[in-house]
């Protein structure tokens, strides 16, 4: 059993705080505010699980971010737990956000960007 750090990252910094909205932090913010917090707790606090947040910044879902799942959680920070889909994540990438063009691509782009597991969406699983 492992705690899950959520939402990574920028959740909090949504623009007028909703669920589903865009990040408009730019690189230096996310560096500065954002990200500090989930490093230690992955750095220093041995966390074994993130879960992605539903936001995009500068455009790229956090679903399907390589920079972020991969390039800073993983081979940065030396991350080696799972990385979890919010519920629905991998579809919105189709549905919401628009960068796939059906769910087989949504799960594509997700498993490609460092995520390991969906959770329930019926129809795009890893």
């Amino acid at each position: 059993v492992h705690a899950t750090l959520k939402h990574f990252v920028g959740y909090s910094g949504s623009r007028a705080g909703r669920n589903h909205a865009p990040v408009s932090a730019g690189p230096r913010e996310l560096a500065d505010v954002y990200l500090p917090p989930f490093e230690m707790a992955v750095r220093d606090g041995g966390a074994r699980s993130v879960m992605a947040s539903y936001v995009d910044v500068d455009g790229v879902p956090l679903h399907g971010s390589t920079e972020h799942l991969t390039e800073i959680l993983r081979e940065r920070w030396g991350f080696d737990g799972v990385v979890v889909a919010d519920y629905f994540g991998v579809a919105f990438l189709e549905v919401m956000h628009r960068v796939a063009a059906d769910r087989g691509e949504a799960a594509a782009q997700a498993l490609q960007a460092g995520l390991d597991v969906e959770l329930p969406t019926g129809d795009a699983q890893l």
